[in-house]
């Protein structure tokens, strides 16, 4: 756990000269997860945030027509209302098929003007990202580009 919370410090200090400052944390065990987030309540005071919670609330007062084109402003209102860096988790609700959206691409737009941070349930392998297996709908891939992507569990991507 040592490691994650070494290489987390490392790209929090790195992101804040680039273009996205995006933390991506891919298999975060639940005791490295409180870790991270108490250092960064001690540090800076910051929250972590339940999406699923949170944007399914606010997302209950649109049509289901309506919802894919709020998405962003609504996610930029949860964003922009979090302590500095923004953590984000429980994320699946962004992979919801009816919803349209292109996660990371929504995460990196957010991650122009704020630090984010992002526990992320699914596979880091050869400098690709993964949510879901192929065949469900949810299923995503996604190039490490322009972001930081941190393996919790390294050793299992082999």
């Amino acid at each position: 756990m040592t490691d994650i919370l070494e290489k987390f410090k490392t790209a929090l200090q790195s992101t804040g000269d680039q273009y996205h400052r995006l933390i991506i944390l891919v298999n975060c065990e639940e005791r490295g997860e409180q870790e991270i987030v108490r250092l960064l309540k001690e540090d800076r005071n910051a929250e972590s945030l339940n999406l699923n919670l949170e944007l399914a609330t606010r997302l209950l007062e649109y049509s289901i027509k309506q919802r894919p084109l709020k998405i962003t402003e609504i996610m930029e209102g949860l964003v922009g209302g979090t302590p500095f860096p923004a953590l984000l988790d429980h994320i699946d609700i962004l992979f919801e098929p009816s919803l349209k959206t292109d996660t990371l691409s929504l995460l990196l737009s957010l991650s122009k003007s704020k630090t984010i941070v992002v526990f992320w349930w699914g596979a880091l392998k050869e400098n690709k990202l993964y949510y879901a297996e192929p065949g469900y709908p949810e299923y995503k891939s996604y190039p490490v580009h322009d972001f930081v992507a941190i393996d919790a569990q390294p050793q299992e991507n082999l």
